[in-house]
């Protein structure tokens, strides 16, 4: 998971993802930015965060997403 805040940083620029804790609540990401989240970690990790986790509390701070990533590349590897 070391590489993750890279990998936001390059699917959403300028956005302190470690220093906030409401990314969503406070409109600093939206659902395009949350699209583009997805897309980026589904790619770098090789798994596919299903419809069902697509909402805001799972994208309001880094170790929210950080939390979620970590649940599906776990399932990945078994």
């Amino acid at each position: 998971m070391e590489n993750l805040e890279k990998i936001l940083n390059e699917a959403v620029p300028n956005v302190d993802f470690r220093s906030s804790e409401v990314l969503v609540d406070s409109n600093t990401i939206d659902s395009f930015d949350i699209i583009s989240i997805i897309d980026a970690v589904n790619t770098a990790y090789g798994i596919d965060i299903d419809p069902k986790d697509v909402k805001p509390s799972n994208f309001n701070s880094f170790t929210k997403i950080e939390e979620l990533i970590r649940k599906y590349v776990e399932q990945k590897n078994g």
